[in-house]
């Protein structure tokens, strides 16, 4: 996501962003993919780590749990995907990282570009000789 955030604003100068995994699909119309004055999480119902931190000067607004209800597309993890065993700790240490790691700290090249009518693909490789790919939708 720090490096989908950084190319889009290669491209224009954004002053809002929606991040939002493929998986998740919104279940009420009124759940809105659009800009609140503090950071939002769109999806309450399927929350499960109960992320209700303050930083920065910033809350976490939630649409209701009606609004916010989700469903969860079924599905395996991608081959070489496996889920990090630190990402619990990592999530907990965050206010003491987060100066020092996230967008100024972004390494990574740009190895192709594909621009599409609704999306952007970039592949980027971040070391390691491990490519991620990911896809900026337009909108």
């Amino acid at each position: 996501m720090n490096i989908g955030y950084a190319e889009a604003l290669k491209e224009y100068d954004y002053d809002c962003f929606v991040f939002s995994d493929v998986d998740i699909i919104p279940m009420d119309d009124r759940n809105l993919y659009r800009c609140f004055s503090q950071p939002r999480h769109l999806s309450v119902a399927v929350d499960k780590f109960g992320f209700k931190v303050t930083h920065r000067g910033m809350t976490i607004s939630r649409p209701d749990s009606v609004i916010g209800k989700c469903r969860m597309i079924r599905h395996t993890r991608d081959e070489k995907n496996e889920p990090n065993p630190e990402r619990f700790t990592k999530i907990a240490h965050t206010p003491k990282t987060m100066d020092k790691d996230g967008i100024n700290s972004l390494e990574y090249k740009v190895v192709k570009v594909e621009k599409d009518v609704l999306y952007t693909k970039i592949t980027v490789n971040v070391g390691s000789q491990q490519k991620n790919t990911m896809k900026h939708t337009r909108g």
